[in-house]
């Protein structure tokens, strides 16, 4: 079993008790509000159990959400019906299909192995509208590919690619994408040991202020 379907399927045993444990939008999803257009059009890869999509809903945005755990899904419809929930994988999203004022990929992309991100994340600046804006949370770290087990959702030999700062930040210039935000916070007791890193960034030559 590769990875991808080894994490949707790990998930789906635990979308229950994740959409119980995370059950607040992601920080600093206000700032990346505020670079967009008024009724913008968003992509939420990742999406999980909809939280983020919801608030995003909320705002008055149009937004399409996607994730891997079929039971995520099927929980995102359900709390809200009226939203654009996939069931899809991001490695598979059509970059011709349509374009998008903002890309939310929260705790999605530490997911992904080394060897694919950098496509994935050329992908989605690609995918992003002439004024388009992204929000990245991951973990961050020592640079290294581990699995783990999570005991706050009971999910176990959990894939993560974890990256440094500076990789991260490599990676998303590389795909002609200029960061305007980023915030560190160091793990709290009891959590994941890893620094949350969250980045909003645009398309180059694009930068507008805050």
């Amino acid at each position: 079993m590769n990875k991808k379907f080894k994490t949707a399927s790990i998930y789906d045993k635990s979308a229950e008790m994740y959409a119980e444990k995370f059950s607040k939008p992601t920080e600093h999803l206000e700032e990346f509000f505020k670079l967009l257009p008024r009724k913008a059009k968003l992509l939420d890869v990742g999406c999980g159990t909809g939280t983020n999509a919801a608030y995003a809903a909320s705002k008055g945005y149009r937004i399409t959400a996607i994730d891997s755990s079929e039971k995520m899904i099927r929980i995102a419809k359900n709390r809200n019906p009226r939203i654009d929930f996939r069931l899809g994988d991001m490695r598979s999203v059509r970059t011709d299909a349509e374009k998008f004022d903002g890309i939310i990929a929260s705790y999605s992309l530490i997911h992904i192995p080394k060897n694919e991100l950098r496509r994935i994340i050329n992908k989605l600046s690609s995918m992003l509208s002439r004024k388009g804006a992204i929000y990245i949370s991951i973990h961050t770290g020592k640079s290294q590919e581990i699995f783990m087990d999570i005991p706050t959702i009971r999910a176990k030999s959990l894939f993560l690619n974890i990256m440094t700062t500076g990789e991260t930040k490599g990676l998303l210039e590389s795909a002609d994408l200029e960061i305007v935000v980023a915030h560190e916070r160091f793990p709290q007791k009891n959590k994941i040991g890893f620094n949350k890193l969250f980045i909003i960034a645009i398309k180059k030559d694009e930068k507008r202020h805050l």
